[in-house]
């Protein structure tokens, strides 16, 4: 399953999605693009980066040219499904607000970062990339933890949350029993 995170509709799905996560928290889409283009590896041409098609169609000539042989039909059905999904998603993702405050432990150290950006093709490095295109200067990294009495049932997590102006608004989870 986490292979398919690889595949050109998956980086599709992903833009799309990072880009209406920032719309939906204020950012005009040329500025959400420039976000999500400031986490790339391989940055975009400023002149592909202010608008979603022209950007997703560079990002795809970097990342797999091959996809772009499909055709502009596909390329559009590729993107209106990646856009249907990626609204709901952002509504869902805007609305969340967890882990909840008194699970927070205290800022997360730099390893712990370093070690969430080499995840790489998975379930994490997917929530990761969009908590990293989310942050804004004044955010802060925390380590959370549910409650002992949640590990002792066998259902505690924990992770990496981002906090803005006390509020945790992302988070990724990264230990589960």
């Amino acid at each position: 399953m986490f292979a398919l995170w690889q595949t050109p509709e998956a980086r599709i799905l992903q833009v799309v999605e990072h880009c209406c996560i920032l719309q939906g928290e204020g950012l005009p889409e040329n500025q959400a693009l420039q976000q999500i283009d400031s986490q790339r590896r391989t940055k975009v041409a400023k002149a592909s980066a202010s608008e979603l098609q022209p950007y997703i169609v560079e990002c795809l000539r970097i990342d797999d040219p091959a996809y772009l042989i499909l055709g502009e039909s596909v390329l559009r059905s590729a993107l209106v499904t990646a856009r249907r999904f990626a609204e709901g998603e952002a509504v869902r993702v805007l609305s969340r607000r967890f882990p909840p405050r008194e699970w927070l432990k205290e800022p997360a150290s730099a390893a712990e970062i370093a070690n969430l950006d080499r995840a790489d093709g998975s379930q994490l490095s997917y929530a990761w990339s969009r908590i990293r295109v989310r942050r804004r200067p004044s955010d802060e990294f925390w380590t959370f933890a549910s409650p002992a009495e949640s590990w002792q049932r066998l259902c505690g997590q924990g992770g990496i949350a981002l906090v803005r102006g006390g509020e945790c608004i992302d988070h990724v989870i990264t230990v589960i029993n």
